[in-house]
């Protein structure tokens, strides 16, 4: 049960960060579906753009599907890809306290 909540909780943090970088209707529709099917209502998330993405979440699951979503659907808007492309980086090579 613990491992659902996880996964409920990752899709509403990738909905509340779509849509805050107003990128959720660039992915495809079947997509939006499971995001929306999996969203938890009752769970509260906000997201700060001018905080470093990766250092507001915690769910693995949630980083996971953003860097999926991301380097599937998203990567052509380049201010929107930089910041993202960045936050990747910046996982990738280790250095999560921007």
């Amino acid at each position: 049960m613990e491992n659902k909540v996880k996964i409920n909780e990752a899709f509403t943090e990738t909905y509340v960060v779509l849509n805050r970088l107003n990128l959720y209707n660039r992915i495809p529709d079947e997509l939006k579906k499971l995001i929306e099917t999996n969203y938890d209502a009752n769970y509260k998330f906000s997201f700060d753009k001018e905080m470093p993405l990766f250092n507001q979440i915690n769910n693995d699951i949630t980083r996971n599907l953003l860097t999926y979503i991301y380097t599937t659907y998203i990567n052509s808007n380049s201010k929107v890809s930089e910041y993202l492309e960045n936050e990747i980086n910046n996982i990738l090579n280790g250095d999560n306290n921007n």
